[in-house]
């Protein structure tokens, strides 16, 4: 993923980004988007004066990030260990299934939770998804009694501190990941009627694990 690196950049050239507007012209709302991190490109011509201004070059400003999943597989069939290497930081994630009582043959009512732990850049963001093939429960994690493990205010927390490229990035690896490797490997045990369904390529991408769009959460 390529991310661009303005504020730092200026800010070892001994510039803000009004001095930037200043001298080039540029709009203070568009270095302001760049500076935070926010855009989801830049155009040549904007690139090309803001390079100019700081004597510096494209790769000064531009970065690309080597966002790759690291996949182990756990020992433990009720809490499996994963690790996400998302830009450049390790995050450990810990996935914890949630089994019913008496449903042996049917992967129904078996939902499980995405789990990001404390980082350097905030609280504790939880991911839920229900297994249920036609039906989407994607709330934060609350354990079998209801309550709320975290809440959505510390949730929020975490969101909020990434940008907005960085927490689209985050949702997609994590939602990608939990789709396509890593629940056929949690609930294998689950149900040969699970396996079968999750086996199957027509079936494979319907699991039901969406990002949290948290102005309706």
């Amino acid at each position: 993923m390529i991310s661009i690196n303005l504020r730092e950049t200026a800010k070892k050239k001994g510039y803000t980004l009004t001095d930037i507007a200043n001298a080039t012209h540029i709009s203070m709302n568009t270095l302001s988007v760049l500076g935070r991190g926010d855009s989801k490109g830049i155009q040549f011509e904007t690139l090309d004066k803001i390079c100019q201004f700081l004597a510096c070059t494209p790769n000064d400003i531009l970065q690309f990030k080597n966002d790759s999943l690291d996949i182990t597989v756990g020992t433990r069939p009720e809490r499996i260990d994963k690790t996400l290497l998302f830009s450049g930081e390790l995050l450990p994630i810990s996935i914890a299934k949630q089994m019913s009582e008496g449903l042996t043959t049917s992967f129904r009512g078996h939902p499980f939770f995405i789990e990001l732990p404390e980082t350097s850049k905030g609280s504790t963001l939880v991911v839920k998804a229900g297994l249920t093939p036609h039906s989407v429960s994607h709330f934060f994690d609350r354990d079998t009694a209801g309550t709320s493990t975290y809440t959505l205010e510390e949730s929020k927390k975490y969101l909020d501190s990434l940008t907005h490229t960085e927490r689209d990035q985050l949702l997609i690896s994590a939602t990608t990941f939990a789709r396509d490797r890593l629940a056929p490997e949690v609930f294998k045990d689950v149900s040969e009627a699970y396996a079968i369904w999750f086996s199957d390529p027509e079936h494979k991408g319907s699991l039901p694990m969406i990002p949290i769009d948290l102005t309706t959460a």
